[in-house]
């Protein structure tokens, strides 16, 4: 009964979502949030804490230094980045 009483108020929340454009507005929002690489590792660490039943501080903290590692790693990536650049412009150079 209570797994019956859960649809329906998932499926009257997804049609009032809809009906209303929430869905666009989340959609939005989602969007600006997994855009910016360290806001979407804070929170999708944050959602795998809870999930795993952290503790609210303890969670924080994995995602706060999740998010810092997320940084690093994507500096680094920058880095690589610039390298293939430079190395490509060089083969290619005398081509063209």
């Amino acid at each position: 009964m209570r797994l019956i009483a859960v649809a329906v108020a998932c499926a009257v929340v997804g049609a009032l979502m809809s009906h209303l454009g929430l869905g666009v507005a989340v959609g939005k929002v989602a969007c600006r949030v997994l855009s910016c690489t360290k806001c979407a590792t804070f929170w999708l660490t944050l959602i795998a804490c809870h999930a795993l039943r952290f503790g609210c501080v303890e969670a924080v903290c994995v995602a706060a230094a999740a998010c810092y590692c997320s940084l690093w790693a994507e500096l680094g990536l920058v880095w690589l980045n610039q390298r293939y650049n430079e190395l490509w412009e060089r083969l290619t150079k005398g081509q063209g």
